[in-house]
């Protein structure tokens, strides 16, 4: 009995640690059964489900509400007040993404913009980076803003918002869904490593009322839909107030310190108390890494050395069982 029990106890080990090896979606672990959300992209975050975050500088993957999302909790009153103390309409509160079949989801949440309308000077300006699968080639955000990503991060494409757009100056709008543009004064454009605009149906729409911005990226724009093995999105971040002159098509960051100063004001990164902190040098060194399905319908999920180590467990925690099982028929 004690020969059987150690033989099926060396099996049993070797069985589940070999497990540890496989993707999540060869198991389907803690991929939350993914189907498509119903995003409607119109600056309203209700569709994306409400969520607290527990801690700051911080991320997780959660389904809130129907809505299988990876979430960014950034620190409130961590932005840099160079142009206002505070400047609330650059604090980033939240970052999220989702996606379906046809487009990747982002959403932005921000403390508070009451204070400026669609198309005024020094509105909202976002810089998201995106490198596929580790792979880039340029180092600048956008809008000569004097910000560089991390040399592991170079990046493939670019997403940039600008809520200072001067088309619509002077209107006093709150809120609206806006089409891609490929205008350096424009509200959403996106260029590829080689600084080439890209043409599309993405769209952003914004809501200042409600503090958010959201945008939906075809996955065509953006290199195709996630595939392989495996497949991330290694993204940086910034934020900025905005200048734009639409009509000469030129737009940008506002200036803060010349060439020699980053024009950033929030950024997501774990580096603190303040943005200044992470960018002093120009460089936001921070990053992370996106899972994505490889199926439809393309939303995040946890990063496989996550589920590895949750296998991991499983098979101590399966082998310890057996053991106590074992040694107890033996007594």
């Amino acid at each position: 009995m004690k020969a059987v029990s150690v033989i099926g106890i060396l099996v049993l080990a070797v069985f589940l640690a070999s497990l540890s090896v496989f993707s999540a979606s060869e198991f389907g672990v803690l991929e939350l059964s993914p189907h498509s959300p119903a995003i409607a992209v119109d600056g309203d975050p209700g569709d994306w489900g409400s969520y607290t975050c527990p801690q700051n500088n911080w991320y997780t993957y959660t389904t809130v509400g129907d809505v299988q999302q990876w979430i960014w909790c950034d620190t409130p009153g961590d932005e840099r007040t160079d142009h206002a103390s505070p400047d609330k309409r650059a604090d980033l509160i939240q970052f999220r993404i989702t996606g379906d079949t046809t487009n990747l989801y982002l959403l932005f949440i921000f403390n508070d913009m009451s204070g400026f309308n669609i198309g005024d000077d020094g509105g909202t300006f976002i810089a998201l980076t995106i490198n596929r699968n580790g792979t880039g080639y340029e180092i600048w955000f956008s809008g000569e803003s004097e910000t560089k990503v991390s040399t592991e991060a170079k990046w493939l494409y670019q997403v940039v918002v600008n809520l200072a757009d001067s088309r619509y100056e002077n209107q006093g709008l709150r809120s609206g869904v806006f089409d891609l543009t490929r205008n350096w004064g424009g509200i959403l454009y996106i260029v590829n490593h080689t600084w080439h605009r890209q043409a599309g149906e993405a769209k952003v729409g914004v809501n200042l009322d409600m503090n958010a911005v959201e945008v939906a990226i075809p996955w065509s724009i953006i290199g195709g839909t996630p595939s392989g093995n495996t497949f991330f999105l290694r993204l940086s971040l910034i934020t900025a107030r905005g200048w734009s002159n639409y009509e000469e098509n030129r737009g940008g960051a506002w200036d803060i310190g010349g060439e020699v100063v980053s024009d950033a004001l929030d950024a997501m990164t774990t580096t603190g108390p303040n943005t200044w902190d992470e960018v002093l040098d120009g460089v936001v060194d921070y990053y992370v890494d996106v899972y994505f399905t490889t199926t439809p319908p393309y939303v995040p999920i946890p990063e496989p050395w996550f589920i590895s180590s949750i296998i991991g467990v499983l098979a101590v925690v399966g082998l310890v069982v057996y053991l106590r099982r074992s040694v107890s028929l033996v007594g």
